[in-house]
């Protein structure tokens, strides 16, 4: 510690490299005052170098109480997802040589891969605070503003499959392509706003984490209205299209869970924890959650015979196949029959007056293009 202080013009006290060093059992906040009992006037000027550690080791030296462990764990989290990416881009090769590899599954791997850029990035920032002491805010909110990309593409993702895209049919009705288009929106802007809030509004004095803030709260009531359209879509989905419902019970349990863990983490956190566990206990339990999402999609889309929940049925080259009917799950709560247990319903279909919009071949010539094979020699 190197401090200089001055009474007045002609009194200059300086003292150079002094070491104070404290013992405690838990978490303390440390404040210092400087002052100069010789003169009524006070301290006037004050030029100070201080730097603050907790003990030598590499973990812990240049790292606040609440900031202790996260390093490690980001560590973890970054190996478990290197591991995952691998998997799903072998995944995605696999998928696509059995032309499987739906939109859907493409903007998976694309979340994974930012999501698993994040976590490489936040790793880089930990271990520069750790080493120097100094904060990289460009790195701290590059990696926040990456894990806002991989989570919004994974929202995206839920909500389409939600409604049976690349699964039981190929497009979405106009009102519901706006609606998702608006909610996306609103849903990654309140992120950002989060972001920027911490970055602009908040008092480094105190220790408080991004999602203790107005646009934190406005974005947990997001989340929540995101997870109740989720589940309304599913219902719909699952209530018209009955041969799927072994895939969607699974599908809508699994990632409610993944929806409802972030605002409770968040609420029990501003409510419950400490403020010196708050950041690291947060921290944790979003990183596991997003680990847990992929895992979920990794073994419902694993591409193996034994697989009973696969959901694709259809090739790609067979997905501009759509009917009028496909608005029925957007509006009109009427059921539909039961399909066939591979999706290839056109023979009956093809009775109808309805419209069809051919990507491949002409039906009018060759109806047997749509027979498709069980769904076992696929995967």
């Amino acid at each position: 510690m190197t401090l200089a202080y001055a009474a007045g013009d002609d009194n200059i006290v300086t003292y150079n490299n002094e070491f104070m060093g404290f013992q405690n059992s838990r978490a303390r906040w440390w404040y210092f005052v400087v002052a100069n009992c010789d003169n009524p006037h006070g301290v006037t000027r004050v030029e100070y170098k201080m730097e603050f550690t907790n003990g030598e080791s590499f973990w812990k030296r240049h790292v606040s109480a609440d900031e202790i462990g996260i390093l490690e764990t980001e560590l973890v989290f970054l190996t478990a997802f290197l591991y995952l990416i691998v998997i799903a881009i072998r995944t995605s090769v696999i998928l696509s040589k059995r032309q499987l590899c739906h939109t859907t599954f493409k903007l998976f791997v694309a979340s994974i891969v930012v999501y698993g850029l994040s976590v490489a990035v936040k790793v880089t920032f930990r271990l520069l605070l750790n080493h120097t002491g100094q904060k990289n805010k460009m790195l701290e909110y590059i990696g926040k503003g990456l894990v806002v990309v991989a989570e919004g593409v994974f929202v995206l993702l839920l909500i389409l499959l939600a409604k049976g895209w690349t699964i039981l049919r190929g497009r979405l009705s106009t009102n519901g392509t706006a609606i998702l288009a608006v909610t996306i929106t609103v849903y990654i802007l309140s992120q950002i706003a989060a972001i920027f809030w911490e970055a602009m509004m908040f008092d480094p004095a105190k220790v408080l984490y991004q999602y203790e803030s107005i646009p934190g709260y406005f974005l947990i009531f997001c989340i929540t209205m995101v997870w109740l359209w989720f589940v309304k879509c599913v219902y719909h989905t699952m209530y018209i299209y009955l041969d799927k419902t072994s895939f969607y019970t699974f599908f809508f349990f699994a990632y409610s869970l993944w929806f409802i863990v972030k605002p409770v983490t968040v609420l029990v956190a501003a409510f419950q924890l400490e403020n010196h566990y708050r950041e690291k206990v947060v921290n944790a339990v979003l990183n596991f959650n997003h680990l847990y999402g992929y895992c979920v999609f990794m073994i419902l889309t694993r591409p193996s015979s034994a697989n009973k929940r696969f959901p694709f049925s259809i090739k790609t080259t067979q997905i501009g196949v759509t009917t009028a009917a496909d608005e029925i799950v957007d509006g009109s709560p009427s059921r539909r029959p039961k399909p066939s247990m591979f999706m290839a319903t056109a023979p009956q279909a093809f009775n109808r007056s309805s419209a069809y919009n051919v990507a491949f071949t002409s039906i009018e010539e060759n109806p047997s293009a749509l027979e498709m094979k069980p769904r076992s020699e696929h995967i």
